[in-house]
Order: C-alpha cells, then structure tokens, then sequence
C-alpha cells in the first residue's frame, strides 16, 4: 500500500480542523471540576473560542475556493450537541 504525504498546508489545515477538540476537552474540565461561577465563566468562553478555529476555516477555505473538509459537519455538530449538553447541565454560568 503507498501512502500519499500531505504537504505541510495540509497537515496545518488538518491540525486547524481539528483543534476544536483541545477547546472541548479544557472547557469539559472546566464544567466538571471546577467550582463557582467564575469556573463556569471559563468554561464557556473556552466553550465558545472553540468554535473559532473550525468557522476561521471555514471561512478561508470559502474564499480561497477549496473544498471543505469532509469532517467539517461532523466538528459543527460535535461543538453544537456540547454547547446544548453543557447548557442543559450549567445554565446558570451561561454568559447572556
């Protein structure tokens, strides 16, 4: 089997998708083992900064005409079922 390199805009592309995840683990841990308002303060912005790498992208893979990540609905998905789970769970740290 041969495998095919990834130049190194794909693999920071990649990494950029992909980042999201760090944003939800360190916001989750936030939830879950932090204590008070200003924990959940915390959490939710973190919470919310992990959006920013996934839609940056999407922005610039817009204007520079490339195709989309195919995980892309997934990583929207996986931010917008945490964000509804979180709020169900700690809607009294919600920030509005």
């Amino acid at each position: 089997m041969q495998t095919v390199k990834k130049t190194r805009g794909q693999m920071v592309s990649d990494n950029i998708w992909f980042s999201f995840a760090a944003f939800l683990f360190v916001s989750f841990l936030g939830f879950t083992l932090g204590k008070g308002e200003a924990w959940g303060k915390f959490a939710w912005a973190t919470y919310f900064a992990g959006w920013v790498p996934p839609l940056g992208m999407l922005v610039w893979h817009a204007i520079r005409n490339k195709k989309i990540n195919d995980g892309a609905p997934v990583i929207f998905g996986i931010l917008a079922v945490f964000g509804v789970v979180c709020w169900l769970n700690h809607s009294d740290t919600f920030p509005l």
